[in-house]
Formats: structure tokens, C-alpha cells, sequence
């Protein structure tokens, strides 16, 4: 099965967010989007949960928008990206962790804590 073909569109997590079906410590989502100055080229929207000063925000946006504006050929071969930033302490103590589990099992670590911060309800 293709992964891209599973891709949860970023509207329809705009659309879930909006009506409730998130469930996340951000009290608030901003969505930006973008175009190139001198071709008014749309380069996609990013969506934000939480704010840039506290020590967690997630960005999710669609890096083959981003990828096909710049006219790169591997375009098709991305999708969604979900970018969890951690600060300060919550950087701090996820490194500490991450530093004592196997590699086999970060990801599934990564999962949770993405997961403890948004998740979505139907």
C-alpha cells in the first residue's frame, strides 16, 4: 500500500481541529499560509498548536506543497509533516530519555509524546 495514500490532508486536520475533535494542551491554532513573493505561486498553508513562546509547539504542513513550489522532482514522494518543537525542560528530559532507550524504540516513544500533546477524536 502506498503511505501518501493514507495522508490525512492538512484541511481536513484544520476542519477536525475546528470542530473539536482535537484533543490537546494548545489553547490556541494559527494557520498561516504562503506564496512566493514574485509569482503570488501559493506555497501551501502551516498550521501551529500553541504558541512560540511556550516550551511545546507543533506545526504540521504539507511538504509536498512546499516541495513542488520550489519545483523539486521528489515532490510527490513526501506528505503531511508533523514538526513538534520542545523547549527548554521538555527538551531537556525527552533527550534524557531518548538517551536510555534502544533505538529500535524511539519511535514509538516519538509517537506517545506527539501523541500526549494532540490527538484527534472522531
Amino acid at each position: 500500500m502506498d503511505d501518501r495514500a493514507s495522508t490525512v490532508p492538512l484541511p481536513t486536520i484544520k476542519q477536525a481541529i475546528e470542530a473539536g475533535q482535537c484533543v490537546t494542551r494548545a489553547d490556541r491554532m494559527q494557520a498561516i499560509a504562503s506564496s512566493s513573493i514574485h509569482t503570488d505561486t501559493p506555497k501551501g498553508e502551516t498550521l501551529y498548536l500553541g504558541s512560540p513562546q511556550s516550551q511545546t509547539l507543533l506545526q504540521i504542513y504539507d511538504k509536498r506543497a512546499e516541495l513542488q513550489a520550489k519545483k523539486r522532482e521528489e515532490w510527490a514522494s513526501y506528505g503531511i509533516r508533523w514538526e513538534l518543537q520542545l523547549k527548554q525542560e521538555r527538551a531537556h528530559i525527552c533527550g534524557q530519555v531518548l538517551s536510555h532507550l534502544e533505538e529500535t524504540e524511539w519511535l514509538e516513544f516519538t509517537i506517545g509524546v506527539l501523541r500526549s500533546y494532540v490527538d484527534f477524536r472522531i
